[in-house]
C-alpha cells in the first residue's frame, strides 16, 4: 500500500518495501536477512542513535551496545558504516512520522495552497524528520557518494506534483519540472533552514510565511493581495565585535587564531576542533586563549560570530528606476553566486550539524549571517511595493523566500544542488518569471 508522506518540502510516496532493492546495493546480501533478529536489532539501534544524537555522534560501539551485538556481527551484515547509515535512512523514512495528504476538496486555489503549506510545516517540525534531514546534510560531507542515493530516497508525491502542475501559474515556468515546483512550495512553507538550525518557533512568522507562499503560487507578486498586507517591519540589529579583553596579545595574533579556528570548524566540525592543536598552530598558549574566551565554547562562539559577518552576502544596489525584472535577476544571480561559495555552504552545514546541541549559538550565528542581507532586500522590495509595482503580503518574508529559492533551497547542503553557471542562471530566470508571471530575457 502506498502512503504519501512529507519530508522537508519534498513529499514522499513510500511503500514499506519500496526501497529494498535500492538499499540492497548498499549492504551485504544475507538470505535470511528478513528474518534475522540480529540485523533488525542493529538497524533499530543505529536508528535510535541517529535520532537521539545525530550522525556526527554515532559510534559503532554505541550501536553494538544498544543492539546487544558485537562489532564483528555488525560488519558481517553491513560492509561499512556508510552502508549501515543508508539502511537506517531507508527504515526511518518508511516508518518515521508524517501525515497523509490533506483533503483539498471544495477549497479554492489559495485555500488549498494554505492547507498544503500548513501540512508541510507541521511535518517539518517532527523530531524524527529534523534528525533525518540533519543526518542527510552531514552525510553529504562524510559520505558524499551517498548524496544522490539519499536524495532519491526522499521521493516525490504524484499528488502534490499534479496539484502544482495544474496551477495557472505553471504557464509562467513551462520548462520547470513539476518536481522542482513542488520542492519550491515545500521549502517556502517550511522556512528552508529555520527548523534545522534551531530557530525559535514563531506562530506569527509561520503564518506569514505560509500566506506569502500561497500568494506567490496562486497570484504572484503582480496581483493585489487578498488580505491586508503586513505593515512594513525591520529586523533586529545585533552587536558586533569579539567578546573578552584582548590583553597584551597583538590584534593580528587574535585574528590568526580566529582564522585557524574557522578553518578547523568548517573542515572538521566542533568535535574535530582541538584547542591544543590551535595553540600549536598559532603560538598562543591555551591559558592565553582561555583568558580571552573562557573555554572552547567561547572560542567557537566568537569564531562563528566573526565568520558569519565575513560571509554575509552584500547585495548589489539597485536604483528604483531599474526595470523590476532586470533588478531581480541581477540580485538573484549575485546572491546565488555568493551563496554557493564553499565556505558559505560549509558554515550552513555546520549550523545544521550543531543545532541540536547548541540552538542558541546557531540561531545567533544565522542571524549575523543573514539579517543584513534580508533587511536590505526587504527594503528594496518594500520600496517597489510602495510604488505599486509589487503586491506582497510581507516584504521581509518575500525577501527571505526569494533569496531562499535563488540559492537553490537546501539542496546545495545535501550535495544535490545547482550545478554550473548556466543552470544557476536559468534557475534565477525561472524564479523571476514565476514571481512576476511574465517571461524574462
Amino acid at each position: 500500500m502506498l502512503v504519501m508522506r512529507v519530508r522537508y518540502g519534498c513529499v514522499l510516496t513510500l511503500a514499506m518495501r519500496h526501497f529494498a532493492s535500492d538499499s540492497a546495493l548498499m549492504r551485504k546480501q544475507h538470505p535470511a536477512e528478513e528474518s534475522d533478529p540480529a540485523t533488525a536489532r542493529i538497524v533499530f539501534a543505529a536508528r535510535e542513535e541517529l535520532l537521539n544524537h545525530g550522525l556526527d555522534h554515532i559510534s559503532i560501539d554505541a550501536i553494538a551496545a544498544r543492539a546487544g551485538a558485537s562489532k564483528t556481527t555488525i560488519y558481517d551484515r553491513f560492509a561499512s558504516k556508510a552502508s549501515l547509515f543508508a539502511e537506517v535512512l531507508r527504515v526511518t523514512i518508511a516508518e518515521a512520522g508524517g501525515e497523509t495528504l490533506p483533503d483539498l476538496s471544495g477549497l479554492n486555489e489559495a485555500d488549498a495552497l494554505t492547507k498544503i503549506g500548513q501540512w508541510l510545516d507541521r511535518s517539518a517540525r517532527s523530531p524524527a524528520n529534523l534528525a533525518l534531514y540533519r543526518a542527510n546534510i552531514v552525510a553529504a560531507v562524510r559520505y558524499p557518494e551517498l548524496s544522490e542515493e539519499l536524495h532519491a530516497l526522499r521521493s516525490r508525491s504524484p499528488g502534490v506534483m499534479a496539484f502544482v502542475d495544474a496551477l495557472p501559474a505553471r504557464s509562467s515556468v513551462p520548462n520547470l519540472p513539476a518536481e522542482h515546483l513542488a520542492q519550491w512550495l515545500g521549502v517556502l512553507a517550511t522556512g528552508g533552514l529555520h527548523y534545522l538550525i534551531g530557530l525559535p518557533e514563531d506562530p506569527t512568522l509561520d503564518r506569514a510565511r505560509i500566506d506569502a507562499a500561497a500568494h506567490l503560487f496562486s497570484r504572484g507578486w503582480r496581483s493585489p493581495v487578498t488580505a491586508s498586507p503586513a505593515p512594513p517591519r525591520g529586523l533586529e540589529p545585533y552587536a558586533s565585535g569579539i567578546a573578552g579583553h584582548p590583553g597584551r596579545t597583538p590584534p593580528d595574533r587574535w585574528k590568526a587564531l580566529l582564522v585557524h579556528t574557522a578553518r578547523s570548524l568548517l573542515d572538521e566540525g566542533v568535535r574535530g576542533t582541538s584547542v591544543d592543536r590551535l595553540s600549536m598552530e598559532t603560538g598562543l598558549s591555551k591559558a592565553t586563549i582561555y583568558r580571552r574566551f573562557g573555554d572552547k565554547d567561547g572560542l567557537i562562539s566568537a569564531t562563528l560570530n566573526n565568520l558569519a559577518e565575513d560571509l554575509a552576502i552584500d547585495l548589489p544596489e539597485m536604483s528604483n528606476d531599474t526595470d523590476i525584472a532586470s533588478a531581480l535577476i541581477t540580485i538573484g544571480s549575485h546572491y546565488q553566486n555568493r551563496f554557493a561559495r564553499p565556505d558559505h555552504v560549509a558554515i550552513l552545514r555546520l549550523l545544521v550539524r550543531e543545532a541540536a546541541q547548541r540552538p542558541e549559538l546557531t540561531s545567533r550565528v544565522w542571524h549575523r549571517l543573514t539579517a543584513s542581507t534580508h533587511a536590505a532586500f526587504a527594503t528594496f522590495l518594500q520600496a517597489r511595493a510602495d510604488a505599486g509595482e509589487l503586491h506582497l503580503t510581507d516584504a521581509v518574508v518575500a525577501a527571505e523566500q526569494f533569496l531562499l529559492l535563488a540559492g537553490g533551497g537546501n539542496r546545495l547542503l545535501t550535495g544535490t544542488g545547482i550545478s554550473g553557471d548556466n543552470d544557476a542562471e536559468e534557475n534565477v530566470r525561472q524564479l523571476v518569471s514565476f514571481c512576476l508571471r511574465q517571461p524574462v530575457e
